[in-house]
Order: structure tokens, then C-alpha cells, then sequence
């Protein structure tokens, strides 16, 4: 091979085999720099990852998944516990209309419907109610139906400006539940 040749193609396309160069020096550079540090943090988050995994697949402690089991079991035998016998919705009725009352309300007329909680042996009754009033009212009423013992639930809650100026029609539906 000719020395003398190459040295003269060299010099002719100095400017091509400098970029060619600087081209190969960058990629050098990048792989050193860049690319390392990407393949040492993949590297990691993988050791990471598998550490992880096997946490997962370790079984749970069977002591811990027994306590957790009699914590849930207490918490709704207490529950249980706390709800009335067979309800006198008469009362609950009377609650609620003296929640109306007391709150300048006007609702129609109060009707629980039963269903029947066979997976937990409970009644759950139920009614719905259209109620009409100023919005402090409607504050005042819901603070009362959260603070009662014997209401457990607001199952549907729906706001909208009345047909008079400063009243609100609201939709509610509660529900309260005994053994």
C-alpha cells in the first residue's frame, strides 16, 4: 500500500476525515459519559426491582394475617353490638322531623322502606326524602342527621336552587340499620 497516497487523499479531504474524527471522538465520549452511567442506574433499579419481588412473594406472616382477622372480627361484633333491636320507625320518623323543625324545613311525607342484609344479618331501612328550605337550614339539618346516633347513613345527597329566591331543594336518602 502507498503511504505517499493515502497522505495525499488525507490532506485533500482534511475537512471530511477532521469531522469523521471529531464524529468518533464525540461517540467516545458520549459511551464513556452518558451511556455508563445509564447501564450502572439500569443496572441498580433491576437490583432493586428484584429486591422487591422477592418481598412480594414472601407469604405473609400467618400470626399478623390471624390478629388482623380478629381486630376486623371484634370491630364489627361491636358494631353489631351497638345497633338497636327491631327499629320503632315512629321514633326514627319523629327524630327527623324534629330535625326539620328545628332547622325551618319542609319535607313530605317520612317513609322507610326495609331490605334485608342477609350476609350480616341486619335490616336496613331506608327513605327518601324531598326537603325545601334556606341553604343555613340545609347546613343545619345535615349537621343534625350526621350528629344522630340512631341515623347511620346519607346514601344520596343532591342540592339545587328552589323555584323561590334564597331556597334550596335537596334530595336525600338515609338509611339506618338494625339487628
Amino acid at each position: 500500500m502507498n503511504f505517499y497516497r493515502l497522505s495525499k487523499i488525507f490532506k485533500a479531504y482534511k475537512i471530511y476525515w477532521s469531522l469523521v474524527l471529531l464524529v468518533f471522538l464525540v461517540n467516545l465520549i458520549m459511551q464513556f459519559t452518558v451511556l455508563q452511567n445509564q447501564q450502572e442506574k439500569i443496572r441498580e433499579l433491576n437490583t432493586n426491582y428484584t429486591a422487591l419481588r422477592e418481598d412480594w412473594n414472601r407469604k405473609p406472616d400467618v400470626p399478623d394475617l390471624i390478629t388482623g382477622y380478629e381486630n376486623r372480627k371484634t370491630a364489627l361484633e361491636a358494631f353489631l353490638g351497638s345497633l338497636p333491636e327491631m327499629a320503632d320507625l315512629s321514633d326514627k320518623a319523629t327524630e327527623i322531623n324534629s330535625f326539620f323543625n328545628k332547622n325551618g324545613m319542609t319535607s313530605g311525607k317520612i317513609q322507610f322502606s326495609p331490605d334485608r342484609k342477609e350476609e350480616l344479618s341486619l335490616w336496613k331501612y331506608s327513605t327518601a326524602l324531598s326537603v325545601s328550605g334556606a341553604y343555613e337550614g340545609v347546613k343545619g339539618l345535615l349537621a343534625d342527621i350526621h350528629g344522630s346516633p340512631s341515623l347511620f347513613c346519607i346514601e344520596h345527597f343532591s342540592l339545587q336552587k328552589g323555584s323561590e329566591k334564597d331556597r334550596v331543594d335537596m334530595r336525600l336518602k338515609i338509611a339506618t340499620y338494625c339487628r
